[in-house]
């Protein structure tokens, strides 16, 4: 796994994406639309930015960008972490 460390307090890290648990599971949270352009742009670009997890691994930031990484099986994702 790539970690890379940002500064004293957080770090650049690749992780199995079935690690992470989202904090809100919101169900409407994203529109369909919303998920479908993100898959879209995924496909094309790769994933757009890291997703921001706490030290539990639950997501802070990035739940949509995590759901369509899932969706399309990845099986790993880039997060920022506490070092």
């Amino acid at each position: 796994m790539q970690q890379i460390d940002l500064d004293s307090r957080l770090r650049l890290d690749t992780v199995p994406i079935d690690d992470l648990t989202p904090l809100h599971d919101w169900p409407g949270l994203h529109s369909p639309p919303a998920q479908q352009r993100m898959e879209r742009f995924i496909r094309l670009y790769g994933q757009p930015t890291p997703v921001l997890i706490d030290r539990d691994q639950n997501i802070l930031s990035g739940n949509l960008v995590w759901r369509a990484m899932r969706r399309l099986g990845a099986s790993t994702i880039l997060v920022i972490r506490p070092r």
